[in-house]
């Protein structure tokens, strides 16, 4: 008797082409600049979830949760070389965030121009998406849990690198994660030129879901044993 198909596994080889396309990601971030939105809305369409919002240099005003306000007041006020529209990775003091490093995400563009390294990944945000992603790719990450939900993710850095924008999004959580919502407000820095290269995320979860001991199992599933590779 053959042995079952492990549905899991299944699923990330179907992403997997998509994930590697670094070109197509490029192309879905440029598409968000012109607001042209088909490559994400389909992603979304195709995992059965609702479209997200997206919306690139929101108004700072209309930002409602202070963890997002506090850090474009931040985002702001950060010194700037002379002539230069943004701050630079440096200009970041982890001791002025020592109160919502929790909640807080900073990632470094990779070789490639189209993944994106997390270099610092909040212990709030750990909790509620089942793993500490430190130190991987948001392609491995996307990978690893199946479903291409890194394509957005993707696609949104490559939109704010090129726009030099901040952006906020809202889009529906994995359905093995505690919280059934994520909204992030993604702020550009500099690296070593003068090109977008790192971004500091205040990614907060919403509505949480009631204990279920089936997507607690599904998480162990996606989250155990074995990578993206």
């Amino acid at each position: 008797m053959l042995p079952a198909a492990d549905p899991i596994a299944h699923e990330r080889e179907q992403w997997r082409a998509r994930v590697t396309d670094h070109e197509a990601i490029r192309t879905a971030g440029e598409s968000l600049i012109r607001r042209e939105r088909k490559a994400i809305d389909e992603l979304f369409v195709r995992r059965t979830q609702s479209l997200p919002d997206i919306v690139i240099d929101p108004d700072q005003n209309a930002l409602n949760l202070p963890q997002h306000a506090d850090l474009m007041r931040y985002w702001h006020a950060l010194p700037r070389d002379a002539g230069a529209d943004l701050p630079g990775r440096n200009a970041i003091r982890p001791e002025d965030l020592r109160g919502t490093l929790g909640d807080l995400m900073l990632l470094e563009t990779d070789a490639t121009g189209a993944d994106f390294i997390y270099r610092v990944y909040g212990s709030n945000i750990a909790i509620n998406a089942g793993q500490d992603w430190t130190g991987w790719t948001v392609g491995a990450m996307s990978l690893k849990t199946g479903g291409g939900i890194g394509l957005f993710y993707r696609a949104v850095y490559v939109a704010c690198a090129l726009s030099r924008k901040p952006i906020y999004t809202a889009h529906e959580a994995m359905p093995y994660q505690s919280p059934s919502l994520w909204r992030r407000l993604i702020v550009p820095l500099t690296g070593n030129s003068n090109d977008v290269a790192w971004f500091l995320v205040a990614n907060l979860p919403e509505k949480f879901r009631r204990h279920d001991r089936a997507r607690e199992i599904e998480m162990r599933r996606r989250l155990g044993p074995g990578d993206g590779a």
